[in-house]
């Protein structure tokens, strides 16, 4: 692994697991010259699982099954069967044999190709350029790779004919709001978002990776699906370095929207007889949406029980709580009773829940005295 590039790595292994699966013999089972990368294997078997086409035991599942004679990586079959409708389906077809290609389809482009590249196709997006490039050929002056090219084009035709789609259309529909949603549900690792502090990187939960100098990506887009990426060693390091050649921006709104990375919440603030919080979703370490909220349940307990400390809520409730608090901590450590310490936040939020509060409206039922702490005997 030290010496592959991930990307290659990751593709074999993929392509190892499906195939010993369709042999009904897990690839835990066999035996090598060498032992495979314990963790990459590992992980190769948990992204087979995630398509749904192996199961936890290594054996090939029904959908496996329609994956395995694809003749592409398991990965670009999966979100090949993950589309919604046919015109999505061929566009991914279209799409996936660009990248099963194994080369880059644009060469090295001037400065008046790079102008009629952009005429032609003019979503920045590596992926619909790619989606029409293998559909018909580009202006003159934008240079390709034929080799690569007519390679993609059988690879696509083969597929088209084993999922039973209809021939290339040069004027067939492009959906590619459609394609790159359904790739997202069936392939979250696929988001990327900007660094927030390196804005020339991407990442998402397990990788990060630099906009590859031949991608369109735009520089002011904030996410992408990256379809496909490469490895290079770093110089000076012993780690690699991956660029994303096949980027398509999205909205975070997307990836927010898809429930893609956490939840967390801000301060809590009083707003007339309501509680407000604001609700983030966090992804790579980036707020990809944010809203206002009015919590309930948990959350709800919890604001409530910073405003009570905060003296804007329940007026003298908390500063009572602290100090009440406070003298029974010091009357455990004097050796005058027994017990366990306290702290006002925690035991305010479990008090809350005791009085059986889960809405605002529970909440405008408390009173101060509810919230006394019973700590040292009268």
């Amino acid at each position: 692994e030290s010496v592959t590039p991930p990307e290659v790595l990751r593709e074999e292994l993929d392509d190892l697991l499906l195939a010993a699966a369709a042999a009904d013999t897990p690839v835990a089972e066999l035996e090598f010259l060498d032992p495979l990368p314990e963790h990459a294997l590992e992980r190769a078997q948990h992204r087979l699982q995630a398509m749904r086409a192996v199961d936890k035991a290594g054996r090939l599942t029904e959908h496996g099954r329609r994956l395995f004679p694809l003749p592409l990586e398991p990965l670009f079959a999966h979100l090949i069967t993950a589309m919604p409708d046919t015109t999505s389906q061929e566009a991914m077809v279209d799409l996936a044999a660009t990248l099963s290609a194994g080369r880059r389809l644009l060469a090295a482009q001037p400065p008046d190709a790079l102008e009629a590249l952009t005429q032609w196709s003019p979503e920045p997006c590596d992926a619909t350029t790619r989606i029409r490039l293998l559909r018909a050929d580009p202006p003159p002056p934008v240079r390709v790779d034929k080799r690569a090219l007519g390679e993609a084009r059988s690879i696509a035709d083969q597929t088209r004919t084993a999922l039973r789609l209809g021939p290339r259309n040069a004027n067939a529909p492009l959906p590619r709001d459609t394609l790159l949603r359904a790739a997202l549900e069936a392939a979250p690792e696929l988001a990327f978002v900007r660094r927030p502090k390196r804005q020339h990187a991407l990442g998402n939960d397990e990788r990060e990776i630099e906009v590859g100098r031949e991608s369109r990506f735009p520089e002011d887009a904030v996410a992408a699906v990256v379809f496909d990426d490469h490895s290079i060693p770093g110089k000076g390091t012993t780690r690699t370095l991956a660029f994303g050649t096949c980027m398509a921006p999205v909205a975070p709104a997307l990836l927010a929207d898809l429930g893609l990375g956490s939840v967390e919440y801000g301060d809590p603030a009083r707003e007339g007889d309501r509680i407000v919080i604001e609700k983030r979703r966090i992804y790579a370490g980036r707020v990809i949406a944010s809203e206002p909220t009015e919590p309930a349940g948990a959350v709800l307990r919890r604001a409530a029980a910073r405003l009570i400390l905060a003296g804007e809520l329940l007026d003298g409730a908390g500063e009572r709580a602290q100090e009440d608090i406070a003298a029974w901590n010091l009357y455990l450590k004097l050796g005058l009773g027994k017990g366990e310490p306290a702290d006002a936040e925690p035991w305010l939020g479990e008090r809350l829940e005791q009085l059986g509060v889960e809405s605002a409206e529970d909440l405008a039922l408390i009173e101060a005295e509810d919230l006394r702490y019973d700590g040292i005997p009268e």
